[in-house]
């Protein structure tokens, strides 16, 4: 397998299921994707209606462990874990992190700029200060707080394209199932049936069905290879014996 284009080697090809996933990703339910809303929305809105002329200083959510958390949700309608990540996603996952913080942190920052003493003075020009209810009303009124919005419904969504971006990556190099034909089974297609492993594991040790190094030097056989939700198969195929 070309993992720098994760695509299957041509051979491996032939002998993928043509079956595909149906089970629908679940956007706006899951846990992950629930909690990175109500986080940064939380902090959002306290800084930025911090009734005070200092900044706050609320920790804002961490985007790394919710990156990693959109990457879980990604990859599981495939029937992956982070446990299954190859390499080539765990770099891919560390570089979607670092593109993303210093924006997200950037974001964060703006908004303690733009905070709302820095929009409307906390005393009115009689001299009394407003009534804190009263004066984020006012700021609701404001272009800032629409752009504020719009800007957190951004790192909202992009907890959707970190998931499709996982997603579609796993998807290059889908889990494949052993299945067994209608046919007389030599020991070697017995051992692998059921088995479960990325695409790039098949390929890489040179294991598919009607193979002439299987036991049965692939004459008359009848399996397949075919795409798994299942988890995969601990460790690596066992070798042929044709």
């Amino acid at each position: 397998m070309d993992i720098t284009t994760g695509t299957l080697s041509r051979h491996l090809v032939e002998w993928i299921g043509t079956e595909d996933l149906t089970e629908a990703v679940t956007r706006v339910g899951t846990a992950g994707y629930r909690a990175w809303t109500a986080e940064v929305q939380s902090a959002v809105e306290e800084i930025f209606f911090k009734f005070d002329y200092f900044p706050a200083r609320i920790p804002a959510p961490q985007l790394g462990s919710a990156w990693r958390q959109a990457w879980a949700d990604g990859i599981k309608p495939l029937g992956l874990t982070m446990e299954d990540l190859t390499g080539l996603e765990l770099f891919a996952l560390d570089a979607a992190i670092d593109r993303d913080r210093p924006l997200y942190d950037g974001f964060i920052q703006w908004v303690r700029r733009n905070n709302g003493s820095s929009l409307i003075p906390l005393r009115k020009p009689d001299g009394e200060y407003w009534e804190p209810d009263k004066w984020k009303r006012e700021l609701k009124k404001t272009g800032t707080w629409g752009t504020v919005q719009n800007r957190m419904h951004m790192w909202w969504n992009a907890y959707h394209r970190v998931a499709d971006e996982a997603r579609m990556l796993a998807a290059a190099d889908q889990p494949l199932q052993w299945v067994l034909g209608k046919a007389e089974h030599c020991r070697d297609c017995l051992s692998y049936a059921g088995r479960v492993y990325r695409g790039s594991t098949w390929a890489k040790w040179d294991i598919r069905p009607q193979h002439p190094s299987l036991a049965c030097h692939g004459v008359l056989c009848a399996c397949r290879l075919l795409v798994s939700t299942g988890p995969l198969t601990p460790g690596r195929p066992p070798g042929m014996t044709g």
